[in-house]
């Protein structure tokens, strides 16, 4: 049996082939895959089920034999689709909004309902209710759309008072749409408790001085990308919080303390300067460096490796100068170069426009061709950096934006539609080697650094794009004329990619159309294999055009493939069939933005289950290396039994007898000890006697004639004396040896009882 698949209410029919057996499931995973489509990610609806008068949604065991004939329609719709709400708020003072969100067929009205509420800001839902545009009943919170079997195509909701009801026609214009898909929520500044920020990055004491306001000492953070200052470290709320993103970094000693000036951009507030003094140079110190940390980070930079080889360092690819060819790093000289204008020269007066020394810009070239990696923050000419900077991507063999893309940036140049030349952007970006893609993004962000400070500068976003464009991009034949005709092209390609930065790199959210061009093809184009940008079409497809070429060759889109086509193939759309194009393009960015951010949030859920994975694993080696410890500690307690009965039964009895024995001796130890005290003491003046005695001279009256016998008796009598002396020390010595390991031993044998009495 054959279908007509319908994948949009305007989109053409694809023609399908089913058997008799096949359910929706079992269709969706066949035929989902021959268009690059998600089966899980699609269901079945039936505009008009077969002997009903509404619409219906297939079941997933439903056998499509018993709904559909030959040649039927069926129709393929995302279980995510994009519809409007029309909020009227109790407080008539607030009027009425309309905004696009995101609604998932098959969760309950009530997570809708809850959806809504967050986006147009309503606090408490409890008095609100969902109805449908054309309905006078709330839907019932419980059901979802797909039981209530309400048409995807064309959502259109009423979020207003339950007790309300409305007599007038409604009016889903009154506001001009746009796209309200919230990013996933992160904990505001103002909610880290103070006892969080002992993780921070930095921190200290300082005085802050904001403007001419001068505020006192402060407990102050980098924590999770924010600046933050407590009045005490233990406030559980900042006083002040501030996005740590496009900043200046500007230090100074100032009379043995560490000032430090801080200019970050906020954002509608402009630029505003606080000023850190700190009263140990050291902590400042640590301060500067972690908020250069921080300012590489923000930028999505690493510190590039240095790469060994020999020959030049100008004038080659890029590939060849960096160690990882990944697009994890950048060339050192950019990064280092870049670096130094971030910290030293943001507000320096004609910063790339102005030229430094020749001879200084020559001297580093040298340098770095002769494999040397001079520090470029020893230069005290700001302007010789950003000329050598310039210098080295003019070298470049081939420009950051290759040669083979140099028609397809021209051509972009020309589309009328912002959002498709976003598109068109990222795809041509996309198709760069990896580390231009890195450098380019490093070099655009820090030229959007530049043009905001550009009130000091004078570096706007059009000056840049002239100092910067004919370095990205240029034609291969380097001709004089081809570079006069496209200068135009260049500054204005370099002034897009700068200003539109954010949209480009950090996929934010589009905007909607406002001035696309689309035609529909009158006949089949299939490109030839030598065509690098590919855009192949059938009859009816509709092709965003880019560029309409005099040459007879346009560029557009189709399906996602950007590329050149004939344009004698297609027909440009005019009225409400392009209105109507438009408005699907609307719906299908906005769709896709719900998908980035759903498959974001896949990554992330898959991450986690992987680092789960893992907890899981080391806690069942944990568990197996308990129970191994368990079963060794009742095989060491069964082994203890078997001693306690056995050859260590007289143990406990043979423990009490040498403690008797040690209490007796430390009992009898001091007397033992005065006796030897008292011998030892005798034996000193005894031996002082015959000493001085031996050594007296003889007097006249007292002459006594020796002979050599007593000579010989006292000599071995004072041998004796020392001999018994040094006994007493040599056994004193042992002693106190005898008595450490009698205490350790009484220790141990204490220990191993009381271990035989727990088993």
């Amino acid at each position: 049996m054959e279908l007509l698949v319908f994948l949009s209410p305007t989109s053409k029919p694809i023609s399908a082939n089913v058997t008799a057996i096949d359910t929706s499931t079992s269709f969706l995973r066949t035929f989902c895959p021959t268009q690059s489509l998600q089966p899980n990610d699609y269901l079945i609806y039936c505009p008009a089920k077969p002997g009903k008068s509404k619409q219906a949604y297939l079941q997933s065991n439903d056998a499509l034999s018993q709904y559909f004939q030959s040649k039927d329609s069926i129709h393929l719709r995302t279980k995510v689709v994009i519809g409007r709400i029309l909020h009227i708020s109790i407080d008539k003072s607030k009027g009425r909004q309309v905004k696009m969100v995101s609604c998932a067929l098959a969760l309950p009205i009530e997570n809708l309902l809850r959806y809504a509420c967050v986006q147009f800001g309503v606090t408490d839902p409890t008095p609100y209710a969902l109805f449908l545009s054309t309905g006078r009943e709330a839907l019932p919170n419980n059901s979802s759309l797909i039981q209530l079997e309400i048409s995807p195509d064309n959502l259109c909701f009423v979020l207003k008072d339950k007790s309300t009801v409305l007599q007038e026609e409604l009016n889903f214009d009154i506001i001009t749409t746009t796209v309200a898909i919230s990013a996933p929520t992160k904990i505001a500044p103002s909610e880290l408790p103070g006892r969080e920020i002992k993780d921070a990055i930095a921190k200290g004491i300082a005085t802050i001085v904001s403007g001419r306001k001068k505020l006192p000492k402060f407990f102050i953070a980098i924590h999770s990308g924010f600046f933050v200052a407590y009045k005490t470290e233990d406030d559980p709320k900042p006083t002040l919080a501030i996005p740590l993103k496009t900043f200046l970094i500007q230090t100074k000693p100032i009379k043995g303390k560490f000032c430090c000036e801080l200019s970050v951009d906020e954002g509608a507030k402009g630029l505003n300067t606080y000023t850190l003094t700190f009263d140990d140079p050291a902590v400042g110190n640590s301060w500067r460096e972690a908020l250069e940390n921080c300012l590489a980070a923000s930028q999505g930079t690493v510190k590039p490796k240095r790469v060994n080889r020999k020959g030049p360092y100008f004038g080659i690819y890029l590939q060849e100068v960096v160690v990882n060819q990944d697009g994890s790093e950048i060339p050192e000289l950019v990064e280092q170069g870049l670096r130094y204008i971030e910290q030293r020269a943001l507000q320096l007066e004609g910063i790339f426009r102005l030229s430094g020394s020749a001879a200084a810009i020559k001297e580093y070239k040298a340098q770095y061709d002769a494999n040397q990696y001079p520090d470029l923050f020893k230069e005290t000419d700001p302007h010789v950096i950003a000329g050598l900077i310039k210098l080295y991507l003019r070298e470049l063999p081939e420009p950051l934006l290759t040669y083979g893309l140099y028609n397809a940036f021209i051509s972009m140049d020309s589309c009328t539609d912002k959002v498709l030349k976003v598109k068109f952007t990222r795809n041509l970006i996309e198709r760069l080697p990896a580390v231009n893609r890195t450098t380019l993004s490093r070099l655009l962000n820090f030229a959007l650094g530049i043009s905001r400070f550009s009130s000091v500068n004078k570096m706007a976003i059009h000056n840049l794009a002239t100092v910067f464009g004919p370095n990205l991009l240029r034609d291969a034949e380097n001709s004089m004329m081809t570079l006069v005709e496209d200068t135009a092209h260049l500054n204005s390609i370099t002034n897009f990619l700068i200003q539109d930065y954010n949209l480009i790199f950090e996929s934010t959210p589009l905007p909607e159309c406002s001035n696309l061009i689309a035609a529909r093809a009158n006949y089949d184009y299939v490109p030839p294999d030598s065509e690098t940008l590919p855009v192949p079409f059938y009859v009816g497809s509709i092709i965003n055009v880019i560029h309409q070429g005099s040459d007879g060759w346009w560029w557009g889109e189709c399906d996602d493939n950007f590329g050149r086509f004939p344009g004698s193939y297609v027909v440009l759309l005019q009225g409400k069939d392009l209105q109507q194009h438009v408005t699907n393009e609307n719906i299908r960015n906005a769709t896709y933005h719900v998908r980035s951010k759903l498959k974001t949030e896949r990554i992330k859920l898959s991450k986690i289950d992987t680092q789960y994975n893992q907890y899981m694993t080391e806690i069942e080696q944990l568990q197996l290396r308990k129970q191994q410890l368990e079963a060794n500690s009742e095989q060491v307690t069964s082994t203890l039994r078997s001693l306690r009965t056995g050859p260590c039964a007289n143990l406990p009895k043979a423990i009490n007898e040498l403690n008797t024995y040690m209490l007796n001796y430390s009992t009898r130890k001091p007397q033992l000890f005065e006796q030897k005290d008292n011998i030892q003491n005798e034996l000193q003046r005894f031996s002082h006697n015959l000493v001085d005695d031996s050594s007296s001279a003889p007097t006249p009256k007292k002459l006594v004639r020796r002979d050599s016998r007593n000579m010989n008796e006292l000599r071995n009598l004072r041998t004796a004396i020392g001999t018994v002396w040094n006994k007493f020390i040599t056994e004193d010595m042992k002693r106190k040896q005898l008595e450490t390991e009698m205490t350790e031993l009484q220790r141990t044998l204490n220990d191993l009882d009381k271990l035989f009495q727990n088993c």
